[in-house]
């Protein structure tokens, strides 16, 4: 793969070139700019990561609305449905210990 620069769209530069330049670039740097290039890098993989899941979020909310149109249970028959699988899962917290006090009171 090939990587382009702010000033050509067209891949430059391999990948394997522009990180020995990167790296080069990096083992010049004194350690408050290796602070800040340390930050920069994780500033952008937290972005990626939120886009992703931003990604996954819209992936599930479109597959629910499908299931939910493909449904033919009235919202009654799918809130008592709901409720009982709350219900059974909370049963299974408790019979593990892994149960948290309280009662569900809704949404």
């Amino acid at each position: 793969a090939a990587y382009h620069t702010a000033a050509s769209p067209r891949p430059v530069v391999p990948r394997s070139a522009l990180v020995a330049r990167v790296t080069d670039d990096l083992a010049t740097l004194d350690e408050s700019d290796l602070n800040q290039v340390f930050r920069f890098v994780a500033d952008l993989k937290a972005r990626r990561e939120e886009q992703e899941q931003k990604a996954l979020a819209r992936r599930i909310v479109a597959q629910a609305k499908q299931l939910a149109r493909q449904d033919t249970r009235s919202r009654e028959e799918v809130w008592d449905h709901f409720e009982s699988l709350i219900e059974e899962i909370r049963q299974e917290a408790i019979a593990k210990g892994t149960a948290i006090e309280g009662e569900y009171i809704g949404d």
